[in-house]
């Protein structure tokens, strides 16, 4: 793990850009519309499969090094902060 320590960001900056500069402005240009809409799911069903399937083929690894940070006496607080985080958040929206 210290040796890699983006290991498990493998693809996330492409992710986010995607979801940021592509996927969210082309769908709501589609505004409801459903022809536009079904257009939309063509051109970037494609892109998404692309980017979504190197993300879930380094899944188990990444649960794995998860694991792994879990385990250890310096990184263990931060992934316990994380997901209590995460936690706080998922709870926040669904009170929202």
């Amino acid at each position: 793990m210290r040796e890699n320590p983006s290991m498990l960001l493998v693809n996330w900056p492409e992710l986010l850009y995607f979801h940021r500069d592509r996927l969210l402005p082309s769908l709501e240009g589609c505004n409801g519309h459903g022809i536009k809409l079904r257009h939309w799911a063509v051109q970037i069903i494609p892109q998404m499969t692309d980017l979504y399937s190197v993300y879930c083929s380094l899944h188990s690894g990444d649960v794995q090094a998860a694991v792994h940070l879990e385990r250890d006496r310096i990184y263990s607080g931060w992934m316990v902060a994380c997901s209590e985080e995460v936690n706080c958040r998922e709870v926040a929206t669904d009170y929202a």
